[in-house]
């Protein structure tokens, strides 16, 4: 006789909020999770998730959770969690949406999206982003980008 497999029983809805808040989608099962059903797995627009300092993966007997530390505005997109059963994998997806933060100067432009590093040099950087969602009613002309100096002291264990 198969022993009796956990299922969705409640999970997460759409979700708003705004950037800089931190998020935790939560989905609960109808029983304890099997040996074999303890690998939930969770996705943001079809890229598995893995735990790092600002994502937070947990799984215990009869629930998972996935907490985001300072959601930023290009984490949002549709979120799904993965649930291995006896006849494949249920899922469970939500949108979430986030919203622009305050901007820095009232009124003015929020951040800049998607930025990237495409090459660092000693005298040089190459930067590229997509301009924020919210520009304060004014067309955005430019960023200034401030150079610092950092030391790092390297960990051995």
């Amino acid at each position: 006789m198969l022993e009796r497999e956990a299922l969705f029983e409640f999970s997460f809805p759409p979700t708003w909020l705004k950037e800089g808040e931190n998020l935790t989608l939560q989905c609960g099962f109808s029983s304890a999770l099997l040996p074999f059903q303890q690998d939930v797995a969770w996705f943001r627009d079809g890229v598995q998730l893995r735990q790092f300092s600002r994502v937070e993966l947990q799984t215990a007997l009869c629930s998972a959770s996935l907490t985001l530390k300072g959601v930023h505005k290009e984490q949002e997109g549709m979120y799904m969690v993965h649930l291995r059963t006896w006849e494949g994998v249920k899922e469970h997806k939500a949108y979430i949406f986030v919203k622009d933060a305050s901007a820095v100067v009232s009124g003015g432009p929020g951040s800049p999206l998607a930025l990237k590093v495409s090459d660092v040099q000693k005298d040089y950087v190459f930067l590229t982003w997509e301009p924020p969602s919210a520009d304060g009613d004014y067309q955005v002309e430019g960023y200034f980008v401030e150079r610092c100096f950092l030391t790092v002291t390297p960990v051995f264990h």
